[in-house]
């Protein structure tokens, strides 16, 4: 996700040379991660929607870990992120860094004659650095 984020904001740094990003760091490294704000609950179950462990939708921050806070200013504060099924096992101690390729390879396509494996509203809107994930479910 943190590999998907930052290339989203590279492409958008970029793509416009008047962007105030430019002047900083010319499509450079950005220091910014996709983070669970909520706690996920140790198992989801099919068809079940997914939301914290209190029942409350899931909240994602886009965080700059070079200032320790959410990004709650600027163009990247009100990004879209999709919402895609990844191939692992992942825990909060994970701290590896994935290459745009790297990511592709573990994202989990439409399935010949079977549903996606996850559905519903699979975009998330940001709003001053904050999200909630909607109705979002896994198929089996």
């Amino acid at each position: 996700v943190r590999d998907e984020v930052q290339r989203a904001c590279q492409s958008f740094c970029c793509s416009s040379p008047r962007s105030p990003f430019n002047a900083l760091d010319p499509c450079g490294a950005t220091p910014l991660q996709l983070r669970f704000l909520s706690k996920l609950p140790q198992m989801l179950f099919t068809g079940s929607r997914v939301e914290s462990e209190d029942s409350s939708p899931v909240k994602l921050v886009l965080f700059d870990t070079d200032a320790n806070k959410i990004v709650s200013s600027g163009p990247l504060s009100s990004l879209k992120i999709q919402i895609v099924p990844l191939d692992g096992d992942f825990s909060p101690d994970d701290d590896e860094d994935w290459s745009p390729k790297d990511f592709e390879a573990k994202v989990i396509f439409a399935r010949d004659g079977k549903r996606p494996l996850v559905a519903g509203d699979l975009m998330v809107v940001l709003k001053d650095g904050v999200g909630d994930l909607g109705d979002v479910f896994f198929t089996d």
